[in-house]
């Protein structure tokens, strides 16, 4: 299913780490291309229902357990509503969509079968680009600790 757009029933989570976080507030710099790698094409977030047979702490763990980030403890996994998302952003962007896109395990990293992107946002460093993260940010729907009991 690579490549394909999620529909608007899927939700993503996007690892958000501890400086980006204020009590339950978000900051727009979670949500944006990071100006320092221009080579970035859109937003990693993780597709829950990628892992459909479970509930959703067990999708969330099977998520800790395939991601090749670096998470703090105090770091946590933001879950996303892509229909929601879609309705708060997609009129202002050309191009934008929330597309399933695995990682294969190339160039030494390991395989993240749930993996996808958010596509066709704005640079970050960018008036635009922090106004559609600010936007992004208010769809956050729930926070999940980036760090389980076996990750």
């Amino acid at each position: 299913m690579s490549g394909v757009e999620l529909s608007d029933a899927s939700n993503v989570v996007r690892y958000v780490k501890p400086s980006l976080i204020a009590g339950k507030e978000l900051s727009y710099e979670a949500f944006c291309l990071r100006a320092e790698r221009p080579d970035e094409s859109g937003l990693s977030v993780n597709w829950l229902e990628y892992f459909g047979d479970f509930d959703k702490s067990e999708r969330l763990e099977k998520i800790r357990g395939v991601s090749n980030l670096r998470r703090a403890r105090n770091g946590r996994y933001a879950e996303i509503n892509v229909g929601k998302l879609r309705a708060m952003v997609a009129g202002y962007l050309n191009g934008f969509a929330v597309t399933h896109s695995p990682i294969h395990g190339d160039d030494g990293r390991d395989s993240d079968p749930s993996h996808s992107e958010i596509k066709g946002l704005p640079p970050g460093n960018t008036k635009e680009g922090r106004w559609i993260g600010e936007r992004i940010a208010r769809c956050v729907i729930e926070l999940h600790p980036a760090v389980g009991d076996g990750y």
